[in-house]
């Protein structure tokens, strides 16, 4: 579903991510401990080689409104995967509605995307609570490209390789689908 207005944490994440984004990015909120918050994004210039970014970070402030980064990890990937990465973000996003009825969750994890999509003429936010589905499958990526970027040198092109095929067929299954 689209996000709603009031969002100072994942705007704070955003603040730390700079211009790093754009060609998909999640961050990741777990619930009450916030134990392994994190974000993962696709940046980079146009026609030039991306980076996927791995930033951990911990709520601080009033509230936990506000993010600190604890660590990040940026690793080098190929058009190729930034390109799939790209559009199973984009095929999501550009379904995404509000639904019916919003699902009321105590504390749970969510997750939120956003990619560049021309179509909308810049950047297009939606937010998930990964319990099923598309969303569920959205945010597995998510954290299969937080672990390609924990992954050994020699253990990426493995996992690489076998993503993007997954990430392929999702796109082409979000687009086919009828979300809305």
């Amino acid at each position: 579903m689209p996000i709603g207005a009031h969002r100072p944490l994942e705007e704070s994440v955003e603040k730390l991510l700079g211009n790093r984004w754009g060609w998909g990015t999640m961050i990741y909120v777990n619930g009450v401990t916030n134990e392994g918050d994190f974000a993962v994004s696709v940046w980079g210039p146009d026609n030039k080689p991306k980076t996927l970014t791995l930033m951990r970070f911990v709520p601080t402030g009033k509230y936990g409104q506000e993010a600190k980064s604890k660590s990040e990890i940026g690793v080098p990937i190929d058009a190729e995967f930034a390109d799939a990465i790209h559009k199973a973000w984009q095929a999501m996003l550009l379904k995404a509605r509000y639904p019916n009825k919003v699902p009321v969750y105590s504390d749970a994890s969510t997750a939120e995307f956003s990619a560049w999509v021309s179509v909308a003429s810049g950047g297009a936010y939606g937010r998930a609570i990964p319990v099923s589905g598309f969303q569920k499958e959205l945010t597995d990526f998510g954290f299969e490209l937080k672990d390609y970027c924990t992954a050994k040198v020699g253990d990426r092109k493995t996992k690489r390789d076998s993503m993007i095929p997954w990430l392929k067929d999702f796109a082409e299954r979000v687009e086919h689908s009828r979300l809305y």
